[in-house]
């Protein structure tokens, strides 16, 4: 008996070690005949220009077929100077020709189901494509079987667009696409030289990134399988009456929901729910606190009361319960945590709350004398309730987070905890072992925690259960040092005390976390990929080479919103009487640039430094915008101020809900406009409207980002007088603009902002009131670089003005750690000498 228990032991713990494999799913999912043709997903290679083709060239891509979404569809097609084709077309439902390559209106070769015994549904097969214009020869490798077939093409030169599903170019427009996921698409030369790589893993909006150039593909309907791994996706609502709770068992991914009749399993592989009557006996009914707990070494759930000595157990196979009690009153131990304890399966109960009263109670329960143990841990751990707990290893609990107080009594200043602590199954003590910086708002765990696969953190879900319509969000915590990331999809979520309940679970062989949110009778389950990853995890980085594109949008839409012409000019020089009406004296001038000044906060948004925003009053309700809130407001914000007719409902949901269904995106978009004009109420002057299909905001209150902006407007026709400069540098000193939204659509607004402070920073140079103060000069400089770390005006100033003031050697260091910079950051050399820098007429 004592080796099986050992063996289980061993068991459990492999299969918590294993939570997940770390491989992320990649690839691109074809939208075929189940959706209308003006959503189905197309692929282009070659969107800017064709690839020229000397004597051979070689596509080679990864493939998984899917039944049930149609039978006919294109792979591929290589389109040769815009006049011959070359066809790669599956029909799956065809009597012979399943697979079938075309040249022009010729079959050149062509596959039955039966020539490719491994090529089935649901799994990944490879497909190469090898066409030789010398030779006058195509090749087709589909899952390791070649053919082969000669061909009259009348060059040995071409230039070859390369297209997978929906094809819009004429006269080759098709809209029949293979239901197929791809990935892992390879271009190679005549030298059999690699020339383009797309993953199809990490992406843009509608592009994505060879390996190899940086070139881009096109996608409209995009459905990245990355993308899993940042959202949650409903998986199935169940209506249970009686809900006493719900357990899980790990190893075959079985749910088990229980009410006072019966039990439904869940499987979360196959979707399947069955339903397990009664024969004999009851659950203990404690609705209010949901006393089951799975046991895994007997494979029975246990129903349990600390008050009574007997333990009601499931047996799955007689679908009897041992005991029958009657109906149960509160024990005051709501939102406990339990497990079966993997040293001795005993039962172990920690936590909980009743009675206006929050615990540090310990109960273990031992089946072999059937008896509880109750300890009071108020002198390890505060008492609290609503914390998560999951096991680090055989002889350790994690324990994170909750609700409570000091002294365990309601009236006396609860609050939240964002603490970790080991707590010891052999011994049942607490030890800390970690506390986190505040979040934003106030947020409690589920009641579950899982292990990362490295153990050294774990994952939980969160929420703010001080509001009854709520939002859980996944988080991550180190366990050995203090760092705590918050993932972005949402889960809408209602609490009420007992009345509702969160979990979180890992089903192992699919490698996904499941969440479950129960509130009365309505349960509903989750699902995301493991691991999980924020949409900054999952987006291409942008080629520094490109962001000229970018600033060149930037420098025009500048120019648009303050009505002004681009034009270079001179520099006015005014007379030092200008100055002395000035009431802020040189001395004063100097020592207040570059140290912050005050921002206003009644009614004001703020963007330097991080996004906050300040009712009326003066009190900050950053708390109240959740992340997809906080992109909302700020798509329209931008949107608003710099194109200044805003943003479609369309633009909306392509940008924040892409991964939905169209119907679903569009309630997303209305619930969450709803819930932002609701935030917004308690800052007059802001005012969200619609004009002519897109949304814009009416602002008139204080932004830090208007001020600026403003300054630098003004610089560029005249100079700034001594307060201004004081203004824009002190705003500076709070920080970049927005530095924690990491978002693709984002970038551009950033960089046109960057561009523009580091122009103005740069005439600032010329300033009288700067001249001959190197120590400002300096700063300036130091501040340019932070924008742009290879830009040569800055390079130029602090070097001159280091030399001039006798520190040659640091002028040098300077000059050569910006080479090094330049070198890594454009890949070529820097071709100014720092003679030539020193003898520069600028700076």
């Amino acid at each position: 008996m004592r080796s099986l228990l050992c063996i289980s032991i061993l068991i459990l713990l492999s299969a918590f070690k294993g939570h997940g494999q770390s491989d992320l799913l990649s690839g691109l999912y074809f939208a075929s005949t189940e959706v209308v043709q003006d959503q189905r997903t197309a692929l282009n290679l070659t969107p800017q220009k064709a690839i020229k083709v000397s004597d051979r060239f070689k596509i080679e891509f990864d493939i998984k077929l899917r039944k049930g979404d149609g039978y006919y569809g294109y792979i591929f097609r290589a389109i040769s100077n815009r006049q011959d084709n070359f066809d790669l077309i599956a029909n799956f439902a065809a009597p012979k020709d399943n697979f079938t390559l075309v040249f022009k209106n010729e079959i050149l070769c062509s596959y039955k189901w039966s020539d490719l015994p491994n090529l089935v549904y649901d799994r990944w097969a490879h497909i190469s494509i090898s066409i030789d214009l010398k030779k006058q020869i195509v090749e087709l490798e589909i899952d390791g079987i070649m053919k082969s077939s000669s061909i009259n093409y009348p060059s040995i030169r071409a230039d070859f667009d390369l297209l997978f599903g929906v094809s819009k170019y004429i006269p080759f427009q098709s809209t029949d696409v293979c239901p197929m996921t791809l990935k892992n698409i390879e271009i190679q030369d005549q030298d059999f030289k690699v020339i383009r790589k797309w993953k199809l893993e990490k992406h843009l909006d509608n592009k994505v990134l060879d390996e190899i150039e940086n070139a881009y593909a096109l996608v409209e309907n995009p459905k990245w399988l990355i993308d899993k791994h940042i959202s949650w996706e409903k998986i199935t609502d169940l209506n249970i009456n009686a809900y006493y709770g719900a357990v899980f068992d790990e190893k075959n991914s079985n749910l088990f929901f229980v009410d006072d009749q019966r039990i439904f399993k869940y499987n979360l592989n196959s979707s399947q729910i069955d339903t397990i009557a009664y024969s004999v006996g009851n659950p203990y009914q404690q609705l209010t606190e949901k006393h089951l707990v799975y046991n895994p070494y007997t494979n029975e759930i246990w129903s349990y009361k600390f008050e009574n000595e007997k333990i009601s157990r499931f047996n799955f196979e007689t679908k009897q319960w041992s005991e029958n009690p009657d109906e149960n009153s509160a024990s005051g131990f709501a939102h406990h945590n339990n497990l079966i304890s993997p040293i001795d399966s005993s039962l172990i109960t920690l936590l909980g709350y009743g009675f206006h009263k929050y615990n540090s109670t310990v109960f273990n329960y031992h089946s072999s004398n059937s008896t509880w143990e109750r300890i009071d841990r108020r002198d390890q751990i505060e008492p609290r309730y609503l914390a998560a707990t999951g096991l680090l290893n055989h002889e350790n609990l994690l324990v994170f987070g909750g609700y409570g107080s000091k002294s365990g009594r309601q009236e006396l200043s609860p609050g939240y905890f964002n603490d970790l602590y080991v707590f010891n199954l052999k011994d049942l003590e607490f030890r800390k072992q970690q506390t986190y910086e505040t979040l934003e708002s106030p947020l409690v765990p589920g009641e579950s925690l899982i292990l990362s696969e490295d153990s050294s953190s774990f994952y939980t879900l969160i929420f703010d259960n001080s509001k009854y319509k709520t939002s859980i969000q996944l988080a991550k915590f180190g366990i050995y040092e203090s760092t705590q990331t918050i993932y972005q999809d949402t889960i809408p979520f209602e609490f009420l005390d007992t009345d509702s309940w969160l979990n979180l679970y890992i089903n192992n062989s699919r490698n996904q976390l499941i969440a479950l949110t129960n509130h009365k009778s309505n349960t509903s389950l989750y699902s995301i990929a493991y691991p999980p990853l924020n949409l900054a995890d999952v987006y291409q980085d942008i080629p520094r080479a490109k962001w000229s594109d970018y600033l060149l949008y930037a420098i025009i839409a500048i120019f648009s919103l303050f009505g002004g012409v681009l034009f270079f000019f001179l520099k006015k020089k005014k007379s030092l009487a200008d100055a002395s009406e000035s009431n802020i004296d040189s001395n004063t001038f100097h020592d207040q640039l570059f140290k912050k000044v005050p921002r206003k906060q009644e009614s004001s948004i703020l963007f330097l430094g991080g996004f906050q925003i300040f009712n009326d009053s003066g009190t900050e309700i950053t708390s109240g915008f959740s992340p997809t809130l906080k992109q909302l407001f700020l798509l329209i914000f931008f949107n608003t101020i710099h194109n200044r007719k805003g943003i479609s409902s369309l633009k909306l949901e392509e940008t924040l809900w892409s991964d939905k269904t169209e119907k679903s995106a569009r309630n997303n978009r209305n619930v969450n406009i709803s819930k932002l004009r609701a935030a917004l109420d308690e800052v007059h002057g802001i005012e969200i409207i619609n004009e002519n299909s897109y949304w814009k905001l009416k602002v008139d209150v204080y932004c830090d980002y208007f001020v600026v902006l403003n300054i630098i407007s003004k610089a560029k026709k005249e100079e700034l007088n001594p307060e201004e400069i004081i203004s824009l540098t002190g705003l500076l000193e709070y920080g970049e603009l927005l530095p924690s939204i990491q978002e693709d659509w984002i970038d551009h607004f950033k960089a046109q902002y960057a561009n523009e402070v580091i122009d103005c920073l740069v005439n600032l140079l010329d300033s009288r009131h700067l001249a001959d103060n190197s120590k400002i000069r300096l700063l300036i400089a130091e501040n340019i670089f932070v924008l742009d770390p290879i830009n040569e005006d800055a390079l130029i100033v602090k070097c001159k003005t280091l030399h001039k003031i006798g520190k040659g050697s640091m002028a040098r260091h300077v000059y050569d750690s910006y080479c090094k910079e330049y070198r890594r950051l454009l890949d070529t050399e820097f071709n100014i000498s720092f003679n030539d820098i020193l003898e520069s007429k600028s700076g």
